[in-house]
């Protein structure tokens, strides 16, 4: 905190505290500004880092490769899989493809609502914020303004 001794706002001589950020003027009326909170750019930035990655793994699955026990397949391979009950299943490319085409649109779509979730979230913590320092500058302003009336 900073201090200041007379002026406008304190007619006895007092030392009266002011927060470093009060002080500073906006360019558009000259109104008070609050000093922006870290942790809501750090929250947001969080989010939008957590939403971009899943739109990142969405693209990525996008491909049309074929996989096989998390190996890529080719047309002419045969892809054994064992259960744990010890039954064996053989499946051709063709199947797998096919197996693999109908859940690729339901993975691509998760991925990407969560990702837009989270995308959304960080929007919604800076949007708060800042109506959070909209308070707190009008408080300050109503601080000031009485101070000076005393």
């Amino acid at each position: 905190m900073d201090h200041y001794r007379g002026g406008d706002a304190s007619p006895n001589g007092e030392i009266i505290p002011v927060r470093r950020a009060a002080r500073r003027r906006s360019g558009r009326g000259g109104g008070i500004v609050a000093k922006p909170k870290r942790g809501v750019v750090i929250g947001a930035s969080a989010l939008a880092l957590i939403g971009a990655v899943f739109f990142v793994v969405a693209a990525i699955n996008v491909g049309d490769e074929v996989y096989c026990d998390a190996k890529p397949m080719r047309p002419s391979d045969v892809c054994l899989e064992v259960a744990e009950d010890g039954r064996k299943t053989y499946n051709t490319y063709p199947e797998l493809k096919a197996e693999q085409d109908a859940l690729r649109p339901v993975l691509l779509g998760a991925l990407s609502g969560v990702g837009g979730l989270f995308l959304l979230a960080a929007g919604g913590f800076l949007v708060a914020g800042s109506r959070e320092n909209r308070k707190e500058r009008a408080q300050i302003e109503a601080a000031a303004a009485w101070m000076r009336a005393g």
